[in-house]
């Protein structure tokens, strides 16, 4: 046998045991020229363990249902149902509502007792505005239950769920004088619950607060002071009643962009504010409360940016007008 041919046989054995090697690591050859391995059968032998990953359990998530069937139509977002109180809520439009010359007139306010599918409220609601005007579902849960709000065009009612009891209709009422921009001005277009007081937007009018401790007669809340701004919309400072003797001071602000209302309470809750407040808290920018204890700590608050303002040792050791002359100068 030639040189040649010896050489010739002993490459090609090598290039079958390379060749029988890379089918047995080929996860380690690829990974060594691609940098990720390509997935394999597991090789068997005594030393490798092979563990399968197990799929992620996927949690089920029961959303709760009710078995009643609504008698009329119902729009979208018309209906609400509170499975902890066993109640279906909804508005609907029916023949004894339909106009001939609108149609549809969805104003027939019902609640169902989803234990039974027993109707236990029902009350056909005056015409809103127009017949083909519809009123509208809102939740506002409170702290002291579940509250819905049914928003008509500038009118509402309050239903509590707890008591199964519809409010009368509420149009708010402002202290300082309002103008109609457009046939929108006075729509209610937001309701949030504070304690046991629900607080509302009315397009271009303001801020309104009423007092649902009784559902059958809520009390519309009067500030105690406004400040009307460069637009001609007022910011709108109320006190209100909570826990024990404190008394809080809320001024609200709602943000047309995003639609969304912040309560905005200027103290905190365990402080509270005196009722005796200054007979100055009128169209003023700034108002000066007391904190409800036996130092009698003055709050200042800007009203035009909706702020408390932090005060300097020797502005809360002086009077109310003292306070307010001295935040005017820095105006």
């Amino acid at each position: 046998m030639s040189r040649l041919m010896k050489i010739s046989i002993a490459l090609i054995t090598g290039l079958i045991i390379i060749a029988a090697l890379s089918y047995q690591n080929k996860d380690y050859i690829s990974s060594f020229f691609f940098g990720e391995a390509v997935p394999t059968t597991p090789i068997e032998n005594n030393n490798a363990v092979y563990v399968e990953n197990e799929p992620l359990a996927i949690k089920e998530v029961t959303v709760p249902k009710h078995n009643c069937t609504l008698t009329g139509e119902v729009l979208e977002g018309n209906q609400k149902f509170f499975h902890t109180k066993n109640r279906l809520i909804a508005i609907l439009a029916n023949k004894s509502t339909f106009d001939e010359s609108l149609g549809e007139s969805h104003r027939v306010f019902v609640v169902y007792n989803t234990e039974t599918c027993e109707q236990i409220l029902t009350q056909t609601l005056p015409i809103n505005f127009s017949p083909d005007y519809p009123y509208y579902l809102t939740k506002i849960d409170s702290v002291n239950g579940e509250l819905v709000g049914v928003i008509g065009v500038d009118k509402f009612y309050v239903y509590d769920v707890s008591n199964n009891l519809l409010s009368p209709a509420l149009k708010p009422k402002f202290k300082g004088e309002r103008y109609m921009e457009d046939g929108q001005s006075g729509a209610i277009v937001s309701l949030e619950p504070w304690g046991r007081y629900v607080i509302g937007y009315a397009q271009d009018q303001g801020i309104f607060a009423y007092n649902m401790t009784i559902p059958r007669s809520p009390k519309q809340v009067d500030p105690i002071a406004e400040f009307e701004q460069a637009n001609e919309s007022h910011s709108t400072l109320f006190l209100l009643s909570m826990r024990g003797q404190n008394d809080q001071a809320v001024l609200p602000q709602y943000d047309a962009n995003t639609k969304k209302m912040e309560l905005n309470p200027l103290v905190e809750e365990s402080q509270g504010i005196t009722q005796q407040v200054t007979k100055r808290a009128g169209n003023r920018r700034y108002v000066v409360l007391r904190l409800n204890n036996k130092s009698k700590i003055p709050v200042a608050v800007d009203m035009q940016t909706g702020r408390r303002i932090e005060l300097t040792e020797d502005l809360i050791n002086s009077s109310d007008a003292a306070i307010e002359a001295f935040l005017e100068k820095q105006k």
